[in-house]
This record gives C-alpha cells, structure tokens and sequence, in this order.
C-alpha cells in the first residue's frame, strides 16, 4: 500500500493491496540497490505512485525524469513533477538501518536502499514549512461508530524531520503531543480528495466532537496547520459508520436497576453513544420483559436488517 500528498493534498490516494514488482523502477530507467530478486525498493514503489497520478501514456521512460528522478545517492530532486522538499515514511516511521547514529537517533535509509515487504505502507509527503517544521498527525478514533451520533477524537502529532529520531513506529507515536487548532477531514480513498468537517477543530487538549451522518467506511485525517501555524502532513484513520436499520441480540443491564436482561432478540433498536458508552433504545419479544427499555449493551451482536 502507497499514497502520495503534497501541499496539503493527495496526489495518489492511499492505495491497498497494490501490486509493485521489484524491477519497476529499473523498467523505466532508474537505478536502485535493491535487486529484483531481492525484493521491492522504495523507489519502485515511487515509481508506481508516479504511474497512479500521471498515467501510463504520460509517465514513459522518456518523460518519467521530468516527473520524478533522484541523485545517485537516493536524494529525491523531481517530487512528482515538482522541486519541493520531500521524505517518505514506511509503517508509519522513518526507516532505518536499525543502527544508532554518532548525531542521534538512528541511520536512515534512502528510497533506493529501503527495501518494501508485502503488507507495508509507504507514504510520500512533502513539506510546506520553509523551517522543515511540519507535524506528522495521529487521529485517535473508535474503529466504529453508528451514523448521526457523536464521537470524541484526538490529534497528536511529531516532527516529520525528526523522524530519524525514533527506532520505529511506536517510539515515533509515543513522542507524539496534542495538536491545537488543526481541522479534521475526511479522505475519499479511491481519489483521494479530502473534504474537511465544518466547524471541526481539535482544542487544546487535541480532541474534537465529530458526527458522521451516514453509514459506509470513512478515513479520518488531520489537515491544515495547528495553532501555530505549523502544517501538518496527514494519516488517515478508519472508521466504520453503521447506518440504517440492526437487529440486535445482546446481554443488557437495565439503567434503573442493572439486573441483567437474558439473551433476546430485539427490534426496533436505536443505537447510540452517550459519555463514551454505547446504548440502546428497543423492544423485546421476551415475555418478561415486554415493551420498550433502555440500556447498556454488552456482548452485542449486530445485524443488518
């Protein structure tokens, strides 16, 4: 899986489960350090994103230099058509060669010697800071939710540039913090386009309120600056919104009482979230409880009627 943004945009849309094979880059002329039969480089995969966003009929080997191209060294000049100041992620960190650096952190390692496996994610991104300062974003989110109710997120981000710091993803995320003032989006993964959720700006603890009115998959993302001006680069998130009409089978607690209720089958159910529970509004056959109740679910089962 690959995408590619800049300025604030996708140029190629987060792709999944995408085919790249180990000599693409060499087929249109480029050089890399890994072998076909060693596996798939970082460059390969960056020629593939290329193809994505230019078309076959325009990315050619005679062109694809004027559109993308790197030094000897692995330094990428031509970002896309473009001069701009560039990096990529693999996993959601920097890579490197698992080695400690005599400047601090660890050695990375360029687009010709890093070296893709199946199942990875490469992201390629530039940056909009004159000072490099950009802030790599985090959105923390239930993976689901239910259409027109009202969940809590939180933004965190890290300096981008400082990537080289981490060993890996989890030290990378763990030196994340809260993000003030940025606005949250959602990205349309098959075009990338990203559509921002009015009036939906992170606080100063990094949390914002979001409501999704519809049922279908969505990919959460930060985007624009935080308070300080600072841009951030997005990392969309999913989350599954269940819409429409559930029968659900579920062991439930009564609110005024918490005796549990046997396992049924109710109808008719509302479901929703209030203070970061999940509850439900239903009617039951069962003959000891007729009629409508409210309460806490546990152990649900939901299926779609």
């Amino acid at each position: 899986s690959y995408s590619a943004q800049a300025a604030g945009a996708y140029l190629a849309a987060p792709a999944e489960n995408k085919e790249v094979s180990g000599d693409l880059a060499e087929s249109y002329g480029y050089a890399d350090s890994i072998t076909a039969s060693e596996g798939v480089s970082a460059a390969d995969v960056m020629v593939a994103a290329a193809i994505d966003v230019f078309g076959e009929e325009a990315f050619t080997t005679e062109t694809a230099k004027t559109m993308l191209d790197w030094s000897d060294s692995g330094w990428v000049k031509t970002y896309f058509g473009t001069n701009a100041s560039n990096g990529f992620f693999v996993n959601h960190a920097t890579p490197n060669d698992g080695t400690e650096s005599s400047f601090g952190g660890y050695n990375g390692t360029m687009i010709t010697t890093t070296k893709v496996n199946s199942g990875d994610f490469v992201e390629f991104y530039t940056y909009q800071s004159d000072s490099y300062a950009d802030k790599y974003t985090y959105v923390e989110a239930p993976a689901q939710a239910f259409a027109g109710a009202s969940f809590d997120v939180t933004v965190t981000g890290v300096s981008a540039m400082n990537g080289y710091l981490y060993k890996d993803a989890a030290a990378m995320k763990a030196a994340a913090t809260a993000l003030q003032g940025v606005k949250l989006a959602t990205v349309d993964a098959t075009t990338g386009a990203v559509t921002e959720l009015e009036g939906v700006v992170t606080n100063a603890e990094g949390k914002a309120t979001v409501t999704l009115p519809e049922g279908g998959d969505y990919y959460l993302t930060a985007c624009g600056s935080d308070s300080t001006s600072t841009p951030v680069i997005m990392n969309p998130t999913k989350v599954s919104v269940l819409g429409g009409t559930y029968n659900v089978t579920a062991s439930i607690n009564k609110d005024s009482d918490h005796t549990p209720f046997a396992m049924c089958k109710v109808s008719d159910a509302a479901l929703f979230v209030e203070n970061g529970t999940m509850k439900v509004r239903f009617k039951t056959s069962s003959a000891s409880y007729k009629g409508i109740f409210m309460g806490v679910v546990a152990d649900a089962t939901l299926d779609k009627t």
